[in-house]
C-alpha cells in the first residue's frame, strides 16, 4: 500500500508539470494571432465599405451636361462652335436646344457658317474649361430662312425641343446655326450632355480582398479560443485515469508494475512534452501568415500603375492601367507624306457633300423639268443663271411660236458621273458636274455657281460632251478642284481667255484659222460648214458673223494633271443684209419667232449663244486646246 500511495503522485507529476509549462509558452502566441486578426477585420471592412462604395454612394453620375446662361441680348440667329464636342472628352455628345416655338437647326462647316451669317446680330454658343459660354453680338436684326440652302449639310425643322447628336460628316471644323423666323429671337436654351465614364475597376479586387480579410480574421479568432483548450482537456483525462491497484501477494508483480507504470507515466509525460513542442513549432508561423496576408490587402489597396521613382526614371510612361506606352516625338514628315495629307486635307474641305450634290441635284432637275413641261421659263432662276437661262428663255419663246423647234437638253438628277467641286472658301464657287440623262446616250457638263454664302447653287452652262473626246478628270479619284484666275496662265500652255479667244477666231474666220493652238473638233467644223451653207443658200444677202467671248462668263477649275478646265461663253452676232436695195429677206420659223414677221426689207440682227468647255493642258504640253464640250442656241432677232 505505501508503494502504491508513492507510485501515484509520481506518475501524476508530469501531467501537473506540463499544465505548468504550456500557459507560459502559449501566451505570447496568442497575443499577436490576437493582433493579426483584428488587424485583418479592419482592413477587411474598410476594403468592402470602400468597394461597395464605388457601385453605390459613390458611383458617379451616368450622364454629364453643361448648360449655357441666357446672353445679354436677343439676336435672330444662335451659333454653337463645335467647341463644344470637346466637353465630351472624346465621348459622343449631344446637343440639347429649347425654343419658345418653331425653329431650324442647321449644320455646316465653320467658316460657312460665319460667312452665312455675316453682318447679322447673333449669340455663340461654345464649351471652354468644361462649362458653356454664350457670347452675343451686334448687328442686323433680320436673317432669311436657312431651310433648303444649299450651304448647309443639313437642315431640321423642330417645334420646343429638339435633342441630336454631335455628328459631323468629315473632318474640319463645323458648328449649328438656330434660327426662328428670322425676325424673332433665336434659342439659346442650349444643354450639352455626354455619357460619363462609371467603370469601377477597385471596386470588384476590394470587395473580394475584403471578405478574404474578414474570414480569414474570423478563423484566427476562433483558432485563438479553441487551442489551449485542447492540451487541457487532454491532460485532464490523463490526471483522473487511477493506477491499477497492485494485487496482493504478488509483490514482485507490483513492483514490476510499478516500474512499468513510472515508465509508462515518463513515455507518456515525453508523448505530451512531444505534443507540446510540436505545437510551439506552428504557432510561431500564425503571425508571419497574418502579416502576409495584410501585405496582400495593402497592396490590394494601391493602384497597380503606381511605380518608384527610379522606376519612372527607367520607363517610358505609364498609365493608370499601369502599361506602358510611349511618347511619340516629334518628326518632320516626309515628302510624300506631305503630298498625301495636302490631298487628304482638300478632299475634307470641298464645298459640298456627296449628299449636298444629290441634293442640289434633285432640286435643279425638279426645277428644269418643271419648266421643261410647261414650255416656259416662270421659275428657272431659282436654279439657272448667266447663259444657260438665257438660252432656255429665248428656247421657250421660239417653242410658243415654232412648236416644231428643238427641245433644249433635259437635266436630270443623276447619275453623276464625274465631280469637280471647288475648295474655295470664297465666292463665287463653281461646281462642274458630268452626268447623263436617261433618255440621252450623251453625257452632260453642267457648271454651276453659287455667287454668294445665302445663294443657292445655279446652273450657269449645259452643254453635252462633244463625240471622240474625253473628259480630262475622268477615271480620277480627286473631287477637290483648285478654282484658277482666268487671266492668268499658272502652269498652262496659255492663259484661259487666250484660249476662248482662240476658239472664236477659228470659228469667224473659218477652217483656215486652224493653228497648232486649237485642235480640230466636230463643233467647231459643224459651225463653219453652217455658215458657209446660209452664205450659199442666200446668194441675195450678205451675211457676216463675228464670235468674240464673253469674259465675264468665264470659269476655270484646275484638273488632276495640272491642266485646266475653261468654262466660257461665247457671243455670236451674224449680220443679214439684203443685197438689192428693194430686196427682202425670208426669215426661217425660228427666227421669225423672235423677229415678229416672216420677211423683212432691212438688215436683220441675229444674235447666237454658244456654251464651250475647253480643256488647255499644263505647261511643257504639246497638245493643243481641245474643245470638248458645246452648245449654241438662238438668242434673239432683231430688225434694223
Amino acid at each position: 500500500m505505501v508503494e502504491t500511495r508513492q507510485t501515484t503522485p509520481e506518475r501524476m507529476r508530469p501531467v501537473m508539470t506540463g499544465e505548468k509549462t504550456v500557459p507560459r509558452t502559449s501566451a505570447p502566441m496568442t497575443s499577436a494571432r490576437r493582433i493579426g486578426a483584428i488587424l485583418l477585420i479592419v482592413l477587411g471592412a474598410l476594403a468592402l465599405v470602400a468597394g461597395i462604395g464605388m457601385r453605390t454612394w459613390w458611383l458617379p453620375p451616368a450622364t454629364l451636361s453643361a448648360s449655357a446662361p441666357a446672353p445679354s441680348a436677343a439676336a435672330p440667329v444662335t451659333v454653337i462652335e463645335g467647341g463644344v464636342a470637346d466637353l465630351g472628352r472624346r465621348t459622343d455628345v449631344t446637343v440639347s436646344v429649347k425654343g419658345a416655338g418653331a425653329f431650324t437647326v442647321a449644320q455646316g462647316r465653320a467658316s460657312d457658317v460665319d460667312a452665312w451669317v455675316g453682318r447679322a446680330a447673333h449669340t455663340t454658343v461654345t464649351g471652354r474649361d468644361g462649362r458653356l459660354t454664350a457670347k452675343p453680338t451686334a448687328g442686323e436684326a433680320r436673317v432669311p430662312d436657312p431651310s433648303g440652302a444649299d450651304l448647309f449639310v443639313s437642315a431640321q425643322r423642330a417645334t420646343g425641343e429638339l435633342s441630336r447628336p454631335w455628328t459631323t460628316p468629315a473632318a474640319g471644323d463645323w458648328a449649328l446655326l438656330l434660327t426662328a423666323d428670322g425676325s424673332a429671337a433665336a434659342p439659346t436654351d442650349v444643354t450639352v450632355s455626354w455619357h460619363n465614364d462609371q467603370s469601377t475597376p477597385w471596386a470588384a479586387p476590394l470587395i473580394i480582398l475584403g471578405a478574404i480579410a474578414l474570414v480569414a480574421g474570423l478563423a484566427l479568432l476562433i483558432l485563438r479560443r479553441r487551442g489551449p483548450a485542447a492540451p487541457a482537456s487532454r491532460r485532464g483525462r490523463h490526471a483522473a485515469v487511477p493506477a491499477p491497484a497492485p494485487r496482493r501477494g504478488a509483490t514482485g508483480r507490483t513492483t514490476a508494475a510499478s516500474s512499468g507504470a513510472a515508465s509508462s507515466g515518463a513515455a507518456s509525460s515525453d508523448a505530451r512534452s512531444g505534443g507540446t513542442t510540436s505545437r510551439r513549432g506552428v504557432l510561431p508561423v500564425r503571425p508571419v501568415v497574418v502579416s502576409s496576408v495584410a501585405g496582400v490587402l495593402a497592396a490590394g489597396l494601391l493602384p497597380t500603375g503606381c511605380v518608384t521613382a527610379a522606376q519612372a526614371a527607367d520607363s517610358p510612361s505609364t498609365s493608370l492601367t499601369g502599361a506602358a506606352t510611349t511618347v511619340p516625338s516629334t518628326t518632320v514628315p516626309s515628302t510624300a507624306t506631305s503630298t498625301s495629307a495636302a490631298t487628304d486635307l482638300d478632299s475634307a474641305d470641298v464645298a459640298l457633300q456627296p449628299h449636298q450634290v444629290d441634293r442640289i441635284m434633285a432640286s435643279v432637275a425638279s426645277v428644269v423639268g418643271r419648266a421643261y413641261g410647261a414650255r416656259s421659263a416662270a421659275g428657272l432662276q431659282a436654279r439657272m443663271a448667266g447663259g444657260a437661262l438665257t438660252e432656255r428663255t429665248a428656247n421657250y419663246r421660239i417653242r410658243a411660236k415654232a412648236p416644231t423647234y428643238r427641245a433644249p437638253a433635259r437635266i436630270d438628277a443623276g447619275p453623276v458621273l464625274v465631280p469637280m467641286i471647288t475648295t474655295s472658301p470664297t465666292w463665287p464657287r463653281t461646281v462642274v458636274l458630268v452626268t447623263r440623262a436617261a433618255a440621252s446616250t450623251v453625257p452632260q457638263i453642267l457648271t454651276l455657281t453659287q455667287t454668294s454664302p445665302r445663294e443657292n447653287y445655279r446652273v450657269v452652262s449645259a452643254v453635252g460632251l462633244l463625240p471622240g473626246t474625253t473628259f480630262p478628270q475622268a477615271g480620277s479619284d480627286a473631287v477637290a478642284v483648285r478654282p484658277l484666275d482666268p487671266s492668268r496662265a499658272d502652269g498652262l500652255t496659255s492663259t484661259p481667255r487666250a484660249a476662248l479667244t482662240s476658239v472664236a477666231a477659228v470659228l469667224t474666220a473659218g477652217r483656215t484659222a486652224y493653228t497648232g493652238a486649237v485642235a480640230k473638233n466636230p463643233f467647231v467644223d459643224q459651225l463653219i460648214a453652217g455658215q458657209a451653207a446660209a452664205v450659199k443658200a442666200n446668194p441675195s444677202a450678205r451675211i457676216s458673223g463675228r464670235h468674240t467671248p464673253d469674259a465675264t462668263q468665264t470659269r476655270v477649275l484646275q484638273t488632276s494633271d495640272r491642266g485646266a478646265l475653261v468654262i466660257g461663253t461665247l457671243r455670236n452676232a451674224v449680220s443679214v443684209t439684203p443685197k438689192d436695195r428693194n430686196g427682202r429677206l425670208t426669215l426661217r420659223s425660228e427666227l421669225a419667232a423672235l423677229a415678229g414677221t416672216g420677211q423683212s426689207r432691212t438688215p436683220v440682227d441675229i444674235a447666237y449663244g454658244e456654251s464651250v468647255v475647253l480643256y488647255v493642258p499644263p505647261a511643257g504640253s504639246h497638245e493643243a486646246v481641245q474643245v470638248i464640250g458645246a452648245a449654241q442656241e438662238l438668242l434673239s432677232v432683231t430688225r434694223r
